[in-house]
């Protein structure tokens, strides 16, 4: 999927937002993950725009997403063009307003499970199969503090090579967890554009 073709087609999944799922961590159990500066975190704000002279934007504090039955994943957007992907550093990323999606976006293999065990009722769970054989997904902190995390896949890349790529620059300082969604139901996008 390509920005600039912004049209969502009836076989799209319904819009979603995600929380991580770790019981045993309950510094990102059940937590929103949001989309700010071409990244997705944990502990975080949503980042969004509404550009000047547009009417009635959608308020944009929400990260909802969507996802087409060939992989791909995208941002609830008014013109449905930031794409959602996994980058070389196996780093969970979307593309900035107005900027095509890069090569790593035709890497992304995206989907929707429904009711995934051990959820609970009504959440479906967000899958990666792309490159680099996923495992789920990891929540790394960003120094100093533990109160926001960088969201990452896990992939084989990341566990044996990865340390320069996260935050801490330990990968063993990251925790593992499950991107479960929920339905967002709004009559128009979640932001005009995210950040």
């Amino acid at each position: 999927m390509k920005a600039g073709k912004g049209v969502a087609k009836a076989e799209d999944s319904a819009p979603f937002t995600i929380k991580a799922f770790n019981s045993e961590y309950p510094e990102i159990h059940m937590q929103d993950i949001v989309a700010s500066n071409g990244k997705f975190f944990i502990g975080n704000m949503t980042g969004s725009v509404c550009p000047r002279g547009v009417r009635d934007c959608p308020v944009g504090n929400v990260t909802a997403l969507q996802t087409t039955k060939e992989g791909y994943a995208y941002l609830d957007v008014v013109n449905k063009t930031q794409v959602v992907y996994v980058d070389s550093q196996s780093g969970l990323r979307f593309n900035p307003p107005g900027v095509e999606a890069g090569q790593d976006s035709r890497n992304a293999t995206f989907s929707l499970t429904t009711n995934p065990i051990p959820a609970p009722p009504a959440f479906s769970a967000l899958k990666f199969s792309g490159v680099g054989r996923s495992t789920g997904y990891l929540a790394c902190p960003i120094p100093p503090t533990t109160e926001v995390w960088e969201v990452f896949v896990s992939t084989n890349n990341l566990i044996e090579d990865g340390d320069s790529w996260v935050p801490s620059g330990d990968v063993s300082d990251c925790i593992g967890f499950d991107a479960f969604a929920s339905n967002y139901t709004s009559p128009v996008a979640a932001a005009y554009q995210y950040l």
